[in-house]
């Protein structure tokens, strides 16, 4: 039998159907999450799970296993356990950070709105401070939440609720939620889509889209067609046109704008960044990424949801347009759309389903 076997990091790991549920990048889940003892968790990553050419910096890489850390931290709190988190992160090892799990003092406030402490790193906290567990949010919330990439219904989100969103999220100090300008998002958007087709990261897009329900990999990662809200048609189409060869004659007849064009649902409504001080350490950067899901998961409880549209950060002309509307000394590190879903998303895979 295994160290700690039957322990709280044990039965943490058991739930992976659930702490499984964090959002990532392309849908890539690239954590690792092992035990360490009988109350410890270390969180790490897979090498073959990682965008490397479109994540040069990592910044989604480290917001998705600090989402997956959020993850853990809700269900541990569904266990009557708190998961207090230390960053430190080793690129060359693949570690981001030790997690201990302790018996909560007051298992009563699981759900309760209001967390004990602050659970993120920002600014005034250095990024090697463990963070503490927080009850904010449920594992039914966790679980039901969704990535809606289709229509959203009328009336567009007001600043007003995103300020909402933003405090029942309990944003770590120096994070901020601001609503773009919609010129800026007209004037990027675009670009920002035909990017992905034209430029270098479009066959790491193509290997993590899942549009063939026939391949194994349907069911455990990547987008599939239903995830993104495409139809039978569209499906077949994308699949046709991301192959290298139609690829490559769609650049160059300048056709890819008409697939850029098609990328993102139009109209699209009301567009957030998630935004903190330039040149954060890739510890803080992980902190981030508990904001983010928190901040998902609080528009949750409002009938929200949320589309990220990571490429105009990963697109180097959009990235700097976006940066400059955050204000001197402040980036963007998330980039989504929020709204109400004209339909019901569906719910992607993973590979801890079932």
């Amino acid at each position: 039998m295994s160290a700690g076997a039957g322990g709280p990091a044990q039965r943490v790991l058991a739930r992976s159907a659930d702490w499984g549920r964090a959002p990532s990048a392309h849908n890539t889940q690239p954590w690792e999450v092992t035990a360490d003892g009988p109350d410890t968790l270390r969180l790490g990553w897979h090498a073959d799970r990682v965008l490397e050419v479109g994540d040069p910096t990592r910044r989604d890489l480290f917001l998705s296993l600090g989402c997956v850390a959020e993850a853990l931290a809700i269900v541990a709190a569904d266990l009557g356990l708190e998961l207090r988190l230390v960053p430190a992160v080793d690129r060359a090892s693949r570690i981001a950070a030790v997690a201990t799990l302790h018996p909560r003092p007051d298992v009563s406030s699981v759900g309760d709105p209001t967390p004990p402490d602050a659970s993120s790193v920002g600014e005034g906290l250095p990024p090697d401070a463990p963070s503490g567990g927080d009850a904010r949010f449920t594992v039914p919330e966790l679980v039901a939440r969704r990535t809606a990439r289709g229509r959203y219904a009328d009336p567009p989100v007001t600043r007003e609720e995103v300020a909402s969103v933003a405090g029942a999220a309990g944003l770590a100090d120096g994070v901020r939620l601001d609503v773009l300008p919609d010129d800026l998002v007209r004037a990027t958007l675009l670009r920002a889509d035909r990017w992905t087709f034209e430029g270098p990261a479009t066959g790491e897009l193509r290997d993590w889209l899942r549009l063939d329900p026939g391949d194994p990999r349907y069911v455990l990662d990547g987008l599939s067609d239903v995830a993104m809200g495409l139809n039978r048609w569209e499906s077949a189409g994308l699949r046709l046109a991301l192959r290298p060869t139609p690829l490559a004659v769609l650049r160059r007849t300048g056709l890819s704008r008409a697939l850029a064009r098609s990328a993102t649902t139009r109209p699209v409504g009301t567009v957030v960044a998630l935004t903190a001080p330039t040149g954060l350490p890739d510890e803080a950067v992980l902190a981030l990424g508990r904001d983010l899901l928190r901040t998902w998961l609080a528009a949750g409880r409002s009938g929200l949801s949320a589309h990220p549209l990571s490429q105009l950060l990963d697109c180097p002309a959009t990235e700097d347009q976006v940066s400059q509307a955050a204000g001197g000394g402040r980036s963007p590190y998330a980039v989504f759309r929020l709204g109400r879903p004209a339909q019901r998303p569906a719910r992607s895979h993973r590979l801890t389903d079932g």
